[in-house]
């Protein structure tokens, strides 16, 4: 009997969020500095960069199930497997994208603790989130879906 839609409790972008806010508070508690100087120019420009890319990503990949007029969050049903856009690269590009801005947050912060941390971030994504949502798109899309993930690596 195949499922409606994966049963996902809780919002990826929430998940990638505990894991930074516990960082944070870390290191209010024990500050760890990334670099001993926070405002060189070079470091300004991966921050911002990290910041626009992951943006840009997570956005394309979700228009590109608005666009498909597709389930957009991890626990609605889709109507179709879409393979094109950033899904061509990433099969999970608006993780990739908040992943790449978390880690500009993380630079903005200049904080080292939401970066030892971000491992266990993913971890619980995966775990929550992206293992149930395989498994649905699996029994929903079949062969489909497993010769894609055979050719798309699942981040980048």
């Amino acid at each position: 009997m195949s499922k409606s839609a994966p049963s996902i409790l809780a919002p990826p972008p929430l998940i990638l969020f505990a894991g930074f806010l516990a960082g944070y508070g870390l290191d209010a508690l024990v500050p760890l500095p990334l670099v001993p100087q926070a405002g060189s120019t070079s470091l300004l420009v991966v921050q911002w960069g990290l910041l626009g890319l992951g943006a840009a990503f997570g956005l394309w990949g979700f228009l590109t199930f608005v666009r498909a007029r597709t389930g957009v969050l991890p626990n609605q049903s889709v109507t179709q497997f879409i393979t094109h856009g950033p899904y061509r690269f990433s099969r999970n590009p608006m993780y990739t994208g908040l992943t790449l801005m978390y880690l500009g947050f993380t630079r903005l912060a200049n904080s080292l603790w939401p970066l030892i941390l971000l491992p266990f971030a993913l971890w619980a994504l995966w775990k929550l989130v992206i293992q149930k949502e395989e498994a649905y798109l699996a029994e929903k899309f079949g062969e489909e879906y497993k010769d894609y993930r055979i050719r798309v690596r699942r981040w980048l």
